[in-house]
């Protein structure tokens, strides 16, 4: 994969990147913390419209990383610091809710190559629908400079390793509800859907429920899930399509905090 190396002057930078045709705008956060300055650059490309991350890095002091701090989610590298990894996957995690928990590993490293032992690390998680960040993880490096943190599972959220002395890295993951699905057929062509909605929160996305057509996937009733994610739906079908088999699925509006999540498809046939 392109790696594209960070270096100390942002317009040269600029300039490198953007005569690779890669770089579409770059982000620049300066943070005072015990009177050092904690720079942070994002590049960001996109495709069809849609905006991905597929690089970050930091350091701290603006002539470049004091320490080398590396970052592995699910032992896929993700970042390291003075570089950018120029892959979209390594920067973004898309996982459903039940899978979420990320494992993060790495190691911080001193100039010279050496394992720093005893170096303070912390987990922050951002949630991406604007809560307060919060810190879910924290300890120290061992023996060797290596750390390993355990996130628990949660919404869409920027989650940043931090060391005062080797920087910060993130990791964008992207979380959709797990949903889940069943349809009954009753007679007088009634038929009645329900399900549940996984997530951590009592504000559940809203339930979009279709029926597969033809011209593909087509939307026939909407419901909100209770507080702990169940949701029940009535329909009655037109009376021409008694006999008839249908496929079903249920879908969950996206939100600040989720993705679009989807069910598996269900089949049932209208009785008269």
């Amino acid at each position: 994969m392109p790696i594209l190396k960070l270096v100390n002057d942002a317009a040269v930078f600029a300039a490198v990147a953007a005569a690779l045709g890669i770089l579409v705008g770059v982000v620049l956060m300066c943070v005072s913390k015990s009177a050092r300055t904690v720079a942070v650059l994002a590049v960001v490309t996109v495709t069809a419209g849609v905006a991905a991350v597929v690089g970050l890095a930091s350091t701290a002091h603006a002539s470049g990383c004091g320490r080398r701090l590396t970052l592995q989610v699910d032992g896929v590298p993700a970042a390291a610091c003075g570089a950018t990894v120029a892959d979209a996957f390594g920067a973004t995690v898309a996982r459903s809710y039940l899978f979420s928990g990320l494992t993060l590993t790495g190691q911080v490293l001193t100039s010279s190559g050496g394992p720093t032992a005893g170096a303070p690390i912390s987990v922050v998680a951002a949630a991406l629908d604007g809560s307060a960040p919060t810190i879910v993880a924290a300890g120290h490096t061992n023996a060797g400079g290596r750390y390993r943190f355990r996130v628990p599972r949660g919404p869409s959220r920027l989650l940043t390793v931090e060391n005062l002395d080797g920087g910060s890295l993130m990791v964008r993951e992207l979380v959709a509800p797990n949903v889940g699905l069943w349809v009954h057929a009753h007679t007088a062509a009634r038929l009645v859907l329900g399900g549940r909605v996984l997530t951590d929160s009592s504000a559940n996305p809203t339930v979009v429920l279709q029926d597969l057509t033809p011209d593909g996937w087509e939307t026939f009733g909407v419901t909100a899930p209770s507080a702990w994610g169940g949701y029940r739906y009535g329909y009655r079908s037109d009376a021409g399509t008694v006999g008839d088999r249908f496929q079903f699925r249920a879908t969950t509006m996206p939100t600040g905090a989720w993705q679009t999540g989807v069910s598996g498809v269900r089949e049932a046939t209208v009785r008269p």
